[in-house]
């Protein structure tokens, strides 16, 4: 079975909040997690990772900071970025579409489950918006598959199955053999509690986590908040 790790930096001005952030995806399957204050020209050389994914909290009004992250912001263009913030614009997000990374958007208000499930989809190569919308009862799909605890790969599998691709087509884009992908399946149906593939895509599109317009033409996810929890910033 293929192993699946990848690397976070959370860039945050402040401490309490970057510590709780660094906790929650640290506690994620395969996540190693680094945290810094700014991104400065010598930071990618000071970290003991080469992140995968940047996670940047903006939270604070100071320009100085901001217009340094903005100058260095292609030292990790080559990572994919989720940006925390109430707003989709700015000048952060301006540079990063100038150098083509890949940016995912949340609100502050994001909650840790939430947070981690995003975290996870984009190192599965998803670009994510998760956006503000309130459901007054989220369906029970939705609910059953994010609170199932899957893996970063078992994501990346559950979206192969809603694609409708076979254990062979998942096999080549998995690098790993037919018999292998079987077991994977088998253990995530029963991680959601379901008897086979077809009820598997079935619930994904009830809870409607992937984007399924254009299925095989994008890697934009869509995810709705869920139920209410303790927000990061609360939780403090």
């Amino acid at each position: 079975m293929t192993h699946f790790a990848f690397s976070v930096l959370v860039l945050c001005r402040e401490t309490l909040l970057r510590e709780a952030i660094t906790d929650a995806l640290s506690a994620a399957a395969g996540a190693t997690v680094a945290g810094s204050m700014y991104l400065s020209a010598n930071l990618p050389d000071e970290l003991n990772i080469n992140p995968d994914i940047v996670v940047y909290v903006d939270t604070s009004g100071d320009q100085r900071n901001l217009e340094r992250d903005v100058a260095n912001a292609h030292l990790l263009k080559s990572a994919r970025w989720i940006v925390l913030s109430d707003q989709s614009s700015g000048a952060l997000v301006a540079r990063l579409r100038e150098l083509r990374a890949g940016i995912s958007f949340a609100p502050l208000s994001v909650t840790r489950q939430a947070l981690a499930h995003l975290v996870a989809l984009t190192a599965c190569g998803h670009d994510v918006r998760l956006d503000d919308f309130r459901e007054a009862a989220p369906s029970q799909e939705r609910l059953q598959i994010m609170s199932a605890g899957l893996t970063p790969s078992q994501w990346r599998l559950l979206h192969h199955l809603a694609l409708g691709l076979s254990n062979k087509e998942i096999a080549r884009k998995e690098t790993a053999t037919v018999n292998a992908i079987k077991v994977r399946v088998r253990t995530l149906l029963a991680r959601l509690n379901v008897a086979n593939r077809t009820q598997a895509a079935v619930m994904v599109a009830k809870a409607g986590l992937f984007e399924q317009e254009h299925p095989r033409r994008t890697n934009v996810v869509e995810l709705r908040r869920p139920a209410a929890e303790p927000r990061i910033a609360v939780s403090l």
